[in-house]
């Protein structure tokens, strides 16, 4: 799980990790990687509403009911909302209210492993599913100044919409150094009397 503190490490409080609640079974489809053949399995799964401002539509989340291999590995805060990184656990966003209070850690949907984007205006079928897809292993999440971007074993992803619609950056399209992204980093820095930006990931 994770700790807060609202008062400079004086006191804390703990949130446990993230864990679905969802207990009806539905059919997930799964690829074997030797074979590239499909194969159904009946398994556990949640269906998350992705509201966006065009529609609103269902994506199924295979539910990760279990502390194994779904740990915290990174963290981001807003003024909105605190991201999680939570490596089978995918990424997650809580919304924070006026009075402080972090609410339910919910899934984001980022792009399966066949897509290089999910939009705000279209419908989907894929399920969130750490198992068939190495994008939603995710490892690292920061809020920079024009979205949120995170890492997984998949690529980089980024979203400057709160979660709403998603890019992913991959070696193969988009030549960074590699798909297993660690860390990521926001950099600053002025030259010639300008401001630049770079985003640095871990691969």
């Amino acid at each position: 799980g994770i700790s807060i503190s609202k008062d400079f490490g004086t006191t804390w409080s703990h949130i446990a990790q993230p864990i679905d609640t969802g207990t009806v079974r539905g059919p997930v489809v799964r690829t074997d990687a030797r074979t590239s053949q499909p194969t159904v399995f009946n398994l556990v799964r949640d269906v998350m509403l992705r509201q966006t401002g065009f529609l609103t539509d269902s994506i199924y989340v295979v539910a990760i009911k279990s502390a194994i291999d779904n740990i915290t590995f990174d963290i981001a805060v807003n003024d909105t909302s605190v991201w999680l990184a939570a490596f089978a656990g995918g990424l997650r966003r809580a919304r924070i209210d006026a009075e402080g209070t972090i609410g339910y850690f919910t899934p984001m949907p980022l792009p399966p492993d066949s897509l290089l984007e999910v939009k705000a205006n279209l419908d989907y079928d894929f399920s969130i599913d750490p198992l068939e897809h190495y994008n939603h292993r995710v490892f690292s999440v920061i809020s920079a100044r024009d979205g949120i971007w995170c890492g997984s074993a998949g690529g980089i992803n980024f979203s400057s919409d709160f979660g709403q619609t998603w890019k992913r950056y991959t070696a193969d399209q988009h030549h960074i150094s590699g798909n297993f992204v660690t860390a990521l980093a926001e950099q600053f820095y002025t030259e010639s009397g300008a401001l630049h930006r770079i985003i640095w990931a871990g691969t």
